[in-house]
């Protein structure tokens, strides 16, 4: 949807009345506050609600020195009555025409994410724990980190590491099975999911790997949380190690077969930024240039390789640890 200059400006007054009502709630009953990493940036987390805050930190990585701001709130919520300039099934997103104020509403779940750029601070408002879907367990904030990172060096990415290789691709591609397993195999892991990625280093954000129960079983897991028809697990109590950062060395885009062998081809840099972008944008909204533009450039600075993947994880392990050596 476009809007009129005057209807942008209406949309952005209201959300920033907003988003000083939502702060007003959490002021005046914290009840809740910690530190957690962002990537390479850390933030406070503020919460007039205990409960929720214990549901969606265990899944962060702990900080010591503060950062920006978010502020937890659980309380009825206004419904967006908004104008707005892109909506996509149940959401609705918003993004001032300077850029500096991004919001997003879920009506099926009546949650509300709002960052405001200038002062660094940013807003989850939640109608009820009984409505938030089991994904922002296991990737909290999600939305208002990708957007507190857009205007830096930074960028929150829908991919996965083993300790100097990024693993590029959509859902199902084996990113999270071969991560799993070559942390098994004692190779270092930034996530299999989602990672924050800034001049050519990877960093961990969410203490989670999400598999399909087969995988879980196939490599020895026990019954993790449910998320979506997969189980989460937190690499932490898996023994799994994280490092604070690692140096991305290559690319590589794993794929799914049945071969009884690993094979690795070298691919361009184009057929890496279509396993990363579309994939990224579509889960991450808001801010899209400026998350492609730091991809465009992360794919031409590094080579990249097509890993198909075989039936055999010890295969694939080696593999990787083959590859991690060399590139």
């Amino acid at each position: 949807m476009i809007l009129d200059p005057e209807a942008h400006g209406r949309t952005d007054t209201a959300i920033r009345a907003l988003l000083a009502l939502g702060y007003e709630q959490v002021e005046d009953k914290i009840a809740w506050q910690s530190c957690h990493k962002a990537g390479p940036a850390s933030f406070t987390l503020v919460s007039s609600h205990e409960a929720a805050a214990r549901l969606l930190t265990p899944y962060l990585f702990p900080a010591t020195a503060p950062g920006f701001t978010l502020y937890l709130h659980v309380g009825p919520v206004p419904a967006w009555d908004f104008a707005h300039t892109s909506d996509r099934h149940l959401e609705r997103l918003h993004v001032s025409e300077d850029e500096l104020l991004t919001a997003q509403y879920d009506v099926g779940t009546r949650c509300w994410s709002i960052w405001e750029e200038e002062s660094q601070r940013g807003l989850l408002w939640i109608h009820s724990l009984e409505d938030l879907p089991a994904w922002h367990q296991t990737a909290p904030f999600r939305n208002l980190i990708h957007w507190a990172l857009a205007h830096t060096s930074a960028v929150l990415l829908h991919a996965g590491t083993v300790d100097n290789l990024l693993l590029a691709g959509k859902g199902g591609s084996g990113k999270s099975t071969t991560v799993a397993a070559c942390a098994l195999a004692g190779m270092g892991t930034c996530g299999d999911d989602m990672i924050a990625v800034e001049d050519l280093h990877a960093y961990p954000v969410f203490n989670s790997v999400k598999l399909d129960a087969s995988q879980a079983q196939r490599l020895g897991f026990g019954i993790g949380l449910q998320v979506s028809e997969k189980a989460a697990y937190r690499y932490t109590d898996l023994g799994m190690r994280v490092p604070l950062l690692a140096e991305i060395t290559a690319i590589i885009i794993p794929i799914v077969s049945n071969a009884d062998r690993c094979s690795v081809e070298p691919v361009s840099a184009a057929v890496a930024l279509l396993a990363l972008g579309p994939s990224t944008a579509f889960l991450l909204r808001g801010h899209e240039q400026q998350s492609l533009e730091k991809i465009k450039a992360l794919v031409r600075a590094v080579p990249c390789y097509e890993l198909k993947l075989s039936h055999d994880l010890k295969d694939v392990t080696d593999t990787l640890s083959f590859l991690k050596d060399s590139v």
